[in-house]
């Protein structure tokens, strides 16, 4: 069983998460915000983030830099939980040095293959993980190959997720 640290404010969203991580064999382990997430690793081993974007206080992009900066936490992923509203949302994505993210829509069918998607990655691609600067919407991003490699595949898999469920939805109406 994996466990993950999930920072999640919304205890609705808390309940959803929680139902569809623990079947996926995840012990999930819950604090409220950046605060709490930051008070957590204080004294427990790091292991995978999962983290809102939008939270009171530390806001998920916080939270992920901050946590990148912790030595010994370089190589643990955190994965946001974004609702992408447009490109900024990528940029702070990108300037965040989160391992990926993950559109917020809590359909088992999309959310468990794409967490398991950026952990496999992130435990089996470590090898050749160099770093680059990469301009983008006006921002220049220093972020390693892995880093990139997981955001375009988190791109992708969201935007054929979002094609077929409006598809379906053409198909009902």
């Amino acid at each position: 069983m994996q466990e993950i640290l999930l920072v999640e404010d919304s205890k609705t969203q808390v309940v959803l998460l929680k139902r569809i991580l623990e079947p996926a064999g995840f012990k999930v382990d819950v604090v409220h915000g950046g605060s709490q997430a930051l008070r957590w690793f204080e004294t427990h081993t790091p292991c995978p983030v999962l983290t809102d974007v939008t939270m009171p206080e530390i806001n998920g992009y916080e939270l992920c830099s901050r946590l990148k900066k912790i030595p010994g936490f370089l190589n643990v992923p955190v994965i946001l939980l974004a609702s992408l509203r447009g490109p900024e949302d990528l940029t702070q994505i990108l300037k965040s040095g989160a391992d990926g993210f993950i559109y917020k829509e809590f359909d088992p069918n999309y959310f468990i293959p794409m967490l398991s998607s950026i952990l496999m990655s992130h435990s089996s691609d470590s090898r050749d993980n160099r770093s680059f600067e990469l301009k983008f919407s006006e921002s220049n991003i220093s972020l390693s190959s892995l880093a990139l490699k997981n955001i375009l595949m988190c791109s992708f898999g969201t935007a054929v997720y979002c094609r077929e469920k409006l598809e379906s939805s053409k198909i009902k109406t």
